[in-house]
């Protein structure tokens, strides 16, 4: 056999074994949390078309191969599935049906993650958006209510029909969504009603600064705790604080090492994902002993937040 034939034969066979391996799997799109509020649970009425039976069904082509749709009710509060800025906002639209006809009339509000890809929420409620255009917003920001608008079946067909694109660059829909996994929920069913462990608007987590120290009476220490604000929303110093917490002194108790119950952020807005810093000062007691002092992060008149066990340690000797 001539050279060059026996060189193309092997080339095709190459070719060929190549073409029968199977193509790698891309991994599904994370980061994501339930788009409602935390500890909300709602059916999953539609999965995507990739789980359906296709051709056929109205999630089997184009943006909505990928879409999941919840069972939301007209004014149940949407929330970001993702941190990210808001690009594209149509909320002008009131009615809905399942008449094709309707098809542009569905409300939406699309959200940039700024990684390449962005979030889709479908049939909000008309004028009922909680964001604007060009505003950025935390993981668990409302968005806007449920609705009813644009292509919607059933009496009245409300619901939530989310899905996940890489950006548009006009914030138009590109038609082309992708596959998606819910931090909580992975990819859930159909029938399935997965509870939301989204942001909740205040949150916190302890990063640093419990000491141990040794002080004589009198004597002054300066000290910080840091929190991290895990929530949606920023917090001020108007209203931002580290409160004495049980087992000692007890809730907003004064403590006889700080002579305060409560200490102000020291930083004017802590936005969310930001380190907040309360500076106080630890003072030795009369009495010798050993004196704790736990602290707990609280925004005045509203929650608070996370209880780590956090405390600071004086040792009066």
């Amino acid at each position: 056999m001539p050279t060059l034939l026996r060189a193309c034969l092997v080339a095709a066979c190459v070719l060929t074994r190549l073409a029968l391996l199977p193509l790698p799997v891309q991994a599904a799109y994370g980061g994501l949390r339930l788009p409602y509020p935390p500890g909300r649970a709602y059916v999953i009425t539609q999965t995507p078309g990739a789980f359906e039976r296709c051709p056929g069904g109205s999630h089997c082509i184009g943006n909505d191969v990928w879409a999941y749709d919840f069972g939301l009710h007209i004014g149940d509060q949407i929330v970001a599935a993702h941190s990210g800025t808001v690009i594209r906002y149509v909320a002008g639209f009131g009615t809905g049906s399942c008449d094709p006809a309707y098809r542009n009339d569905a409300n939406y509000i699309v959200l940039d993650h700024g990684d390449g890809y962005s979030s889709i929420y479908w049939h909000i409620s008309y004028a009922s958006a909680a964001v604007a255009p060009g505003q950025s917003i935390a993981q668990g920001h409302p968005i806007a209510d449920a609705g009813a608008a644009g292509i919607v079946c059933g009496s009245p067909g409300d619901h939530l029909h989310f899905a996940v694109e890489p950006t548009p660059p006009d914030g138009v829909s590109v038609l082309r969504s992708v596959q998606i996994r819910f931090d909580e929920a992975g990819e859930p069913a159909a029938g399935t009603a997965p509870v939301s462990a989204n942001r909740p608007r205040f949150s916190a987590t302890y990063i640093d600064g419990s000491e141990w120290v040794v002080l004589g009476s009198g004597e002054r220490h300066q000290t910080a705790g840091l929190w991290r604000n895990t929530g949606w929303d920023s917090w001020s110093q108007s209203n931002s604080r580290i409160g004495t917490f049980g087992p000692e002194p007890r809730q907003d108790q004064p403590s006889v090492i700080t002579g305060t119950n409560r200490v102000g952020q020291s930083q004017p807005v802590v936005a969310p994902g930001d380190i907040a810093a309360y500076v106080f000062e630890l003072t030795g007691p009369p009495a010798p002993g050993i004196y704790r002092l736990y602290l707990r992060p609280v925004i005045d008149g509203v929650t608070w937040m996370e209880d780590a066990g956090v405390f600071w340690l004086v040792d009066r000797r």
